[in-house]
């Protein structure tokens, strides 16, 4: 189209188009291991035997009170190149001031974005994971100065919402 934006959003519809249609829908069962690259499109479906048992503020949420054997454990990770990092996390708290957005007007209920983009790195780590990253090398994203003042109040003020449905579990 000649317009970033516009191809994004264009991209974007088509991608969820692919997903809607079930072109390439996994038949996961329990003890399934799945890695995907996130760029890909892509979403979870609330179990078969639950279809019509769920309420509209938990499917909206993205956090069902599931049944203990119908969970699924779920671990997000992002790995990149260190000059990717920032853009990353600042793109997160963009999304985080979305979610508090949506917590204060009604239309969300969960956080994901404003938890983790006001993490501070070492001090909000357990030890022994700092300790696993240094070993290996590796580093951990953080924003700075002004932007993670703002990533730790969207992360207070996320976490104070009443409508918060997965802190805790």
């Amino acid at each position: 189209t000649g317009s970033p934006r516009l191809n994004y959003v264009a991209q974007r519809l088509w991608q969820n188009f692919r997903v809607l249609t079930g072109e390439h829908v996994l038949d996961i069962k329990a003890g399934d291991f799945v890695a995907f690259d996130a760029h890909l499109p892509h979403r979870g479906v609330q179990p078969h035997v639950l279809m019509g048992t769920v309420g509209e503020r938990e499917r909206n949420a993205g956090c069902l009170h599931l049944p203990e054997d119908k969970a699924k454990l779920v671990i997000y990770f992002n790995a990149s190149r260190a000059a990717l990092a920032g853009t990353y996390m600042r793109h997160s708290l963009r999304r985080g001031h979305q979610e508090l957005d949506a917590l204060r007007n009604g239309t969300g209920n969960e956080t994901f974005f404003s938890d983790f983009a006001g993490l501070r790195y070492p001090e909000d780590y357990p030890a022994a994971f700092v300790r696993a990253l240094e070993a290996n090398g590796l580093g951990m994203a953080q924003l700075e100065g002004a932007e993670l003042e703002d990533a730790l109040a969207v992360r207070r003020a996320t976490f104070a919402q009443p409508a918060l449905l997965n802190v805790g579990q």
